[in-house]
Formats: C-alpha cells, structure tokens, sequence
C-alpha cells in the first residue's frame, strides 16, 4: 500500500530554514537510533502576488519525529530560591530526591538550570530527570510535518507590530502585596480555584486578585462603559494574609505536592505570574485548616462537658452572649454579595449569622454579639441557632 505525502508550498526564502531544521532532527535522529526523515523537492512554483513574483518550493516530506519509546512525563521542575517547584502530573509520583536537585541525567552537562523535567519509563519503571533541550528526546521532537505547515505561511520579513521586552525579562509581584488582594476577594466574592472556575464558569480568585491589584487606586470601565470596582484591602486582610504565609513556612509535613510546593513558594518575597494560582490557594488553606483546628478545640472541650451542639433559646428571642469567630463563606445573590459567619460558644453550641456586610474579626476571636433568634436548623447534623440583626459590641 502506498502512502500518498503531503506537498507543501515553502517560500523560496524560506526553505534553507526548513532544510535546516530537518538536518538537525536527522542529527538528533542518528544519536537515538532512529528512522532518518527525508525532505524531497518536488518542483518550484512562480506566482504573482501583489504584483510581484514569489517562488515556492513543492516540498514532501516522510519519517516521524525522533523519540525515545517507552517514556511518559511527570512533572514539571521549576529553581527558587529556597527549593525547586515541582508540578506533578495529577496522581503521578516522583522520588522525593528530585526536591533537592536541578540536573539533566541524560546529557549530565555540568550547568546551572533554572528548569527541569521528571520522565518515567512505562516498562521499567526508571525515572529520570532532565533538562528542557533533552526533554525532546524522550517525549518527542517538534513534528517535521508541523514545521513545514508553519513555514509555508511565515516569511523572513514579517515584522511584529507590538514593542518586545527585554530578552529574559520577567516581571515579578510581592508575594505579601499580593495575598492582602487574594484575601480582599475572598471576602467579597468568595473562594474561587481553577477546578471550579472551570466547572461553573466565571474568574479565578487569583485572576481577580491580580486584576484588582494592577487596578488598585484607579478606575476602569467594561465595554458598555459600567465602573467596576475591585475589591480593597482592609487592615484585617492584611493580618490575614501575614498569618497565612507564616502558617505555609512552618508546615512541616510535606510529602503532599501541594503543601510541599506552597511551602516553598510562601518563602519567596516575590514571585511570577505562573505561580499565582498556588499562591492565591495559601489564603484558602490557612483559613480552613483555622477552622478545622478551632472547632476541634471547641468539640474538645464540649465533649469533656459531655455537651453537643444544641438549639438556644426560643425562635424570635433577643439574646446577647459571648461567641467564638470560627469563618466566614462568602456567596453570590441577586442583589449583591451575601456571607455566612459561623460562631461558637463555650459549650460547642453552632450559630449562625447571614449578613450582607464582612466582619473584620480574626479567626479564634471571641466577641459579644447582640441579636435576634431567627430560626433552628440543622446542617451536616449539627444543630445550629440562625440569629439575625447582629451587633457585635
């Protein structure tokens, strides 16, 4: 049977790149043991375009990109400051000794790398890291096929019509600055992660930070001229995100991925757009693990009273009592944003407060609220006192 190749039409001009390329997949090619590719000229074309003549190679091309079989990615290596930044293909492991070196042990070139890569054989087992230019030859080089789609369509003289960065350059953002506006959206709209963000729609917490903090002190309007306005940080998301960095440098259990890595990253004073979406998580994190930490202590206690959550007082009630801050769960409504703030009392009792406003209270606080009884309730079979028209003295 045989196989019909297709015919490119390369610019004259740029065809010695092709050939080029193709000759240094070929050298590649040998190093592996490999089938070589072959570039065949066809015949040359004339055309007029735009009142000139333009040349075009009619160019096949056979073979495959060079590749060592067998193996599979697993993850992504990245040198920082205090560590190396690992992003791990999701439910693939590595051995732990790639957390502490950046080298390529296939060419074992003696240089300082700021990137790296975890490969797998799928039949031995074997892992292996290596460098970016030698990733290609375990998970493929760049399809010849490809290159010759694109070189049919790009000319030498091409200009771009945007003004380019300095070769290297990277800008970085505060990694403190940066999480007080994390904190400001949480409390505004809620936590939101690329996983959910991309099940029901809508921006990333980490996105929105980020915008509002290259907005922060100004205004912008949307395509219909509407403001929009971004959340600002308090004096209480400031606390907020301090905690919740020093809580990230002092975990110690770090054989999870994700604990390991924001570990890592909560270390660094500044840090690049890639790893915002880590960074952004580390206020999440902290608030919740507080949570969890508060009410174990809280049930602790009532469990040695011999007490459990119960209901308080009477539907419609005025009462006015000393309650633990546990969190607060922000959601969207048709009027606006809405929150839930969560209490306790020293007998482990749960109340809950839905209010339009944030409460500037740390998590573990105890405060004096004034309020109204509204309803009894039970949610994960807790019971729960719902107040309404809260004052906090």
């Amino acid at each position: 049977m045989t196989i019909e190749l297709k015919v490119y039409s390369i610019p004259e001009v740029n065809f010695p790149t092709l050939e080029t390329k193709i000759s240094k997949l070929n050298k590649k090619a040998v190093k592996l043991n490999c089938e070589p590719i072959s570039l065949t000229l066809v015949e040359t074309v004339d055309r007029k375009e735009a009142g000139q003549i333009v040349r075009y190679n009619q160019v096949t091309i056979s073979g495959v990109a060079p590749v060592i079989a067998g193996w599979e990615l697993i993850a992504s290596c990245e040198g920082m400051e205090n560590g190396v930044l690992i992003r791990s293909v999701p439910e693939k492991t590595y051995p732990e000794k790639y957390r502490n070196m950046l080298i390529c042990e296939h060419c074992n070139s003696d240089r300082k790398r700021k990137y790296t890569f975890i490969v797998r054989n799928v039949e031995t087992n074997e892992y292996k890291m290596v460098g970016k230019s030698c990733l290609k030859d375990f998970l493929g080089h760049v399809d010849p096929n490809f290159i010759a789609e694109m070189l049919q369509y790009i000319s030498d003289f091409q200009e771009r019509d945007y003004d380019e960065l300095p070769s290297g350059y990277v800008s970085r953002i505060d990694t403190e600055y940066y999480l007080t506006f994390v904190a400001a959206c949480i409390r505004e709209e809620g936590w939101m992660s690329r996983t959910k963000a991309n099940e029901e729609g809508g921006p990333t917490t980490a996105g929105l930070a980020s915008e509002a903090m290259e907005w922060f002190g100004k205004t912008h309007t949307d395509y219909r001229g509407n403001l929009i306005e971004h959340p600002e940080p308090t004096h209480h998301d400031k606390e907020l995100a301090k905690k919740a960095i020093q809580w990230a440098r002092n975990l110690t259990d770090l054989k999870n991925d994700y604990l390991y890595n924001i570990n890592l990253l909560s270390k660094e004073s500044s840090i690049t757009h890639k790893e915002l979406g880590f960074v952004a998580s580390i206020v999440s994190s902290f608030t919740r693990q507080m949570e969890k930490e508060i009410i174990k202590e809280q049930r602790e206690t009532a469990q040695k009273q011999e007490l459990i959550s119960q209901y308080i007082g009477s539907i419609g009630e005025k009462i006015q009592t000393e309650l633990t801050y546990i969190n607060t769960f922000s959601f969207e409504t048709q009027w606006g944003a809405g929150h839930i703030h969560k209490f306790l009392d020293q007998n482990g009792n749960v109340f809950i407060w839905k209010s339009s406003k944030y409460i500037e209270v740390d998590q573990g606080e105890t405060v004096k609220i004034k309020g109204t009884i509204k309803d009894h309730s039970e949610y994960a079979g807790a019971k729960q006192t719902i107040l309404t028209r809260c004052k906090i003295a």
